[in-house]
């Protein structure tokens, strides 16, 4: 009686995943990504839980008080939605996968790859597909360049 769920974007698993199947998922080899809870060892963000630790609603909470715990709480939240939108945003641009990204970047030159990791700061501003597109609009126009500084030297 195995069941399935949806683990990642690509491949459904099964749970539990075997021994075998951990080593093959992505970020297994990341220090302090766990894979079969899909989490981090250390969040992003780790002290955002102290803001609400020992906070009490109780019925003696003057409307100041109340309303000033309603806006922590909010405080809160703003920052478990920064720690969540951190995860997917790694996720969603398989950066967990240093092996393949690794692969990758070795068939690059070495200026290209130097270029890539500068527009990586870029990244958050595009998704997954237009950054992808920007890349390789950026790494044509370079080889171009160095296209046409070659042809000039050859005149």
């Amino acid at each position: 009686n195995k069941s399935l769920v949806e683990h990642d974007i690509h491949t459904p698993l099964v749970l539990p995943p075997r021994l075998d199947d951990i080593c093959h998922m992505k970020g297994s080899e990341c220090a302090g990504y766990m894979p079969r809870r899909g989490d981090f060892d250390v969040e992003y963000d780790p002290e955002a839980e102290t803001l609400v630790a020992d906070m009490e609603f109780s019925s003696s909470d003057t409307p100041s008080e109340r309303e000033l715990k309603l806006q922590v709480i909010q405080i809160y939240n703003a920052r478990l939605s920064e720690r969540e939108r951190r995860k997917t945003f790694l996720l969603e641009r398989d950066l967990l996968d240093y092996r393949g990204n690794q692969a990758r970047d070795a068939q690059r030159d070495p200026e290209e790859r130097d270029l890539i990791q500068r527009m990586r700061l870029f990244a958050r501003f595009h998704t997954p597909e237009e950054h992808t597109a920007f890349l390789e609009t950026v790494l044509q126009a370079k080889r171009l360049r160095k296209e046409i500084a070659q042809l000039q030297r050859y005149r």
